[in-house]
């Protein structure tokens, strides 16, 4: 399910989604970059690297370095804000200072098609004085899609 929801005053992106997986193993797929990189691209992309923390309220930061369809490479920048294992992980991302976004993700227990599941809420919204924020249902579906299949094949 998504839906843009703007009575908040900024775009923000509303979608929930049954993941057939334990929910620890959904958290770490997102809070430990080097999971994060293998399902964000699925081509493999190289190891996530830390960087410098974005700033005085990030935990930590990384720069995942990955290639869109058409083979050319790109980077995101991510810095995790928030984590509560298993439950809860809130980060900024983007391309750079002009694109970020804030995401918060919250897992919850919920039964999926093999009868047990994570239930994933996912909020992005845009972040004051963001000029080029990347916000889209279409862009985030396909990466819950790669997630879903990392997963499963992790549990093979």
């Amino acid at each position: 399910m998504a839906d843009v929801d703007s009575a908040r005053g900024q775009p923000l992106l509303v979608m929930t989604r049954v993941v057939a997986a334990p929910r620890a193993a959904v958290f770490e797929a997102w809070a430990r970059p080097e999971r994060l990189a293998r399902w964000w691209d699925p081509a493999g992309a190289p190891a996530a690297r830390a960087i410098e923390r974005a700033d005085a309220v990030s935990i930590a930061a990384y720069r995942v370095p990955l290639r869109n369809t058409a083979g050319a490479a790109y980077h995101i920048e991510l810095a995790i804000r928030e984590l509560v294992h298993p439950e809860r992980i809130v980060f900024t991302w983007g391309r750079d200072a002009q694109s970020l976004t804030l995401v918060e993700l919250t897992l919850t227990d919920a039964a999926g098609p093999a009868g047990r599941g994570t239930r994933l809420a996912f909020e992005q919204s845009v972040l004051p004085r963001i000029t080029r924020p990347w916000l889209g249902a279409a862009y985030w579906e396909e990466r819950l899609a790669r997630l879903q299949a990392y997963l499963s094949d992790r549990a093979a």
